[in-house]
């Protein structure tokens, strides 16, 4: 009798731990109690409310990026076309070059100055804007000077 009572003991308290149903004592508990359905609600929303306001910071950082490397690739190419043919690209002649275009969902825009043979060029993508000249190929984020 002393070991099914002591048997007894530690599985309602296993079980207990556990929100398993057990009589212990002629008690019976049967799953979980409103305050701890309430805590894991309360856990699973916090948890889920800083999963949607990361994904949209890592997006926003990521549409930027991509806006940032299209602009800085673009400036790249531009200069191997000056060093290919003495003078950067009109504008109308930029929008037929095939090695211009980029692969990506960004917005291309070039301006270019024939006097002091220089560009700008830059890039939007879902709303995030970045931009890169010919004296600097490093891509900012912004709009052409």
């Amino acid at each position: 009798m002393f070991l099914l009572n002591t048997y007894n003991a530690i599985y309602c308290a296993c079980a207990t731990l556990l929100a398993m149903t057990c009589t212990c004592n002629g008690d019976e508990k049967n799953g979980f109690t409103i305050i701890e359905m309430l805590v894991v609600i309360a856990v699973v929303a916090i948890l889920a409310s800083i999963t949607v306001v990361t994904y949209g910071v890592v997006r926003t950082n990521s549409e930027l990026q991509t806006a940032k490397t299209d602009a800085q690739t673009i400036a790249v190419r531009l200069h191997r076309y000056k060093s290919e043919n003495g003078s950067y690209p009109t504008s109308a002649t930029f929008s037929s070059l095939n090695y211009m275009t980029v692969t990506t969902r960004s917005t291309i825009t070039y301006t270019r100055n024939a006097a002091n043979d220089t560009f700008c060029v830059g890039t939007e993508n879902n709303g995030s804007l970045a931009y890169a000249t010919s004296s600097n190929t490093a891509a900012a984020e912004g709009v052409c000077p």
